[in-house]
């Protein structure tokens, strides 16, 4: 099923193609699809910077029965709490390689700059903080972007499965493929 808010994909002089993507809230965003190296290389480096917790602390002694040695440690893998201690860093590292893949492809024309955007939403904004509370640690333009750009709930979703090529292909889009090996289908 092709993406209806895709508008056109454009090939840009021998350069990755420029996916054309409209929010639900009109704003128009250029996505340049990133490679499964690229890809890779962003997953490694948010592993660096988000490890897995030291498994010495989720390591028990084994009893006495069980152990064929005396002081023998369980493996942290068989801790409950080290299971749950690295779905939770899973899930903060699959949020930091989303943010970051978006930041990367994903550019709004209209706004160049995190300024422009901020300047064109200020008095949404200010009305908007006058009703709502946010956290101290969020700042102008994380709200905009959620507040005003990202309204959909798909929307983000949409850009980084764009950015990352993980979308399906309407019929049409597969048949023009093909075309480009056969000249008729």
């Amino acid at each position: 099923m092709a993406d209806n808010n895709v508008l056109t994909v454009a090939s840009t002089e021998g350069r990755p193609g420029i996916i054309i993507y409209e929010a639900l809230s009109g704003v128009i965003f250029h996505i340049t699809p990133i490679s499964l190296a690229v890809a890779r290389a962003i997953e490694l480096s948010v592993n660096d910077k988000i490890p897995y917790p030291d498994p010495k602390p989720y390591q028990v002694e084994d009893p006495s029965e069980v152990a064929f040695t005396p002081g023998q440690v369980s493996r942290a893998e068989d801790n409950p709490d080290y299971i749950e201690a690295k779905k939770a860093i899973d899930l903060q590292r699959m949020k930091q390689w989303d943010k970051i893949v978006f930041e990367y492809c994903a550019k709004m024309p209209k706004y160049p700059t995190r300024e422009s955007l901020i300047n064109d939403f200020k008095s949404q904004l200010d009305d908007l903080k006058k009703i709502a509370k946010f956290k101290a640690d969020d700042d102008d333009y994380d709200i905009i972007m959620l507040s005003f750009v990202l309204t959909g709930n798909l929307d983000f979703a949409h850009i980084n499965r764009l950015a990352t090529q993980q979308t399906a292909l309407a019929p049409a889009e597969v048949a023009q493929g093909i075309r480009f090996f056969r000249a008729k289908v």
